[in-house]
């Protein structure tokens, strides 16, 4: 894709109302008309959208580093190649474009001013059935090792994403890569402790002239104990670090690419955010934590036309579920209050995870779905 700027200083004797008038009222349908410009954004307002521009900046529309005289308008247009546009420019409709605005707006200076990949949210874009697309979108998953981590990253390839996968674990990290060599995925790893600030900042330095457009905080940890246990305050520390901070680590690192994008992200709380049992407070409190975040980031990041949504499973059949994976009283316990009755696989969170991240949710932020089998019914 490339971004061609025009910046609009209206003639001399002309008034600002006298320059928008014929501006919104002519010249601006009269470039939005045409096929080859995908996108068109008059004065930060889109008037025209087939795509989304990947480095907005509603404070300023100006490109960087301008200089030049003050002007009364700027316009972005967006072409799927340079081809198209340099198509246009030399089209009889480009000189009625130009004749108009010279006439009755005044000088007008254009120039390129971007060109890079943009990611396709236009919802009739998706294929017949409204079958989820994700094609063009780069998604970091973070936790991408585990059990849920591996079926997101295939269920979200399925869908077209080119995928990031970062782990702790080298080792397991490998046998992913391994694992699904071959199978024409799009895919890069990277060693990641969501705990540490600077390596997440340092990956999201890695990653900044491929920056990533959704985020997937999948990350997390729990170890059971008790309040009196005297290895308490390490587990607490421990359980937080990953869980709540780690997702804050990431987001922040990630931040002014998942901006630039206009992306989503999507965190990964837990049922346990809302309902409690014995020897796991820091895990539920951590869930917790996540759950507000999302909907306080919801909020702070919707100007930025950034959406911030989360996952909410019940119990998943994963390595995760650690010693409660083999006691089947307090399995049979919790699937007590399970309506449907049973634990779910990791890919059926899939389908909600990709919804999320889709143009098929682009009016969906602040929610924290429940993947539970009626659990949070009953």
């Amino acid at each position: 894709m490339l971004k061609r700027i025009a910046l609009l200083t209206r003639k001399p004797g002309m008034t600002k109302q006298q320059f928008f008038d014929h501006w919104n009222n002519v010249h601006g349908p009269l470039i939005a008309e045409h096929p080859n410009v995908l996108r068109y954004v008059q004065n930060n307002v889109v008037k025209k959208e087939r795509f989304v521009d990947r480095n907005p900046d509603p404070d300023n529309p100006l490109p960087a580093g301008y200089d030049g005289p003050e002007v009364d308008g700027v316009v972005e247009l967006w072409f799927e190649s340079r081809e198209k546009m340099d198509e246009l420019f030399a089209s009889p409709h480009a000189k009625k474009m130009q004749a108009d605005g010279l006439l009755h707006l005044g000088t007008i200076t254009t120039f390129v001013v971007d060109e890079r990949p943009v990611v396709d949210r236009s919802p009739a874009n998706q294929s017949a059935g409204l079958a989820i697309n994700l094609k063009g979108q780069r998604v970091l998953i973070t936790g991408a090792a585990g059990g849920i981590g591996r079926a997101l990253v295939r269920g979200l390839a399925a869908a077209g994403a080119s995928i990031v996968a970062a782990d702790f674990n080298p080792g397991t990290l490998t046998a992913l890569k391994d694992e699904l060599a071959g199978q024409r995925i799009d895919i890069e790893t990277h060693v990641l402790d969501v705990s540490d600030r600077a390596a997440c900042v340092a990956l999201a330095g890695t990653l900044a002239d491929a920056p990533i457009t959704a985020l997937v905080n999948n990350a997390g940890i729990t170890a059971p104990y008790a309040l009196n246990d005297d290895d308490a305050y390490a587990n607490w520390d421990k359980i937080w670090s990953v869980n709540a901070a780690g997702v804050f680590n990431v987001t922040k690192a990630f931040l002014e690419q998942i901006k630039a994008a206009r992306g989503s992200i999507l965190n990964m709380s837990s049922v346990a955010a809302r309902a409690a049992r014995g020897r796991n407070t820091a895990y539920q409190s951590s869930k917790a934590a996540v759950t507000q975040m999302t909907r306080g980031w919801a909020v702070e990041l919707a100007p930025f036309h950034v959406r911030v949504n989360a996952l909410a499973p019940g119990m998943i059949e994963t390595p995760f579920m650690g010693p409660d994976a083999h006691d089947e009283a307090r399995i049979g316990q919790m699937l007590s209050r399970v309506p449907m009755g049973r634990r779910a696989k990791p890919d059926e969170l899939v389908g909600a995870a990709a919804f999320l991240l889709s143009p098929l949710a682009s009016y969906v932020t602040g929610t924290v779905m429940g993947i539970d089998g009626g659990f949070d019914a009953t």
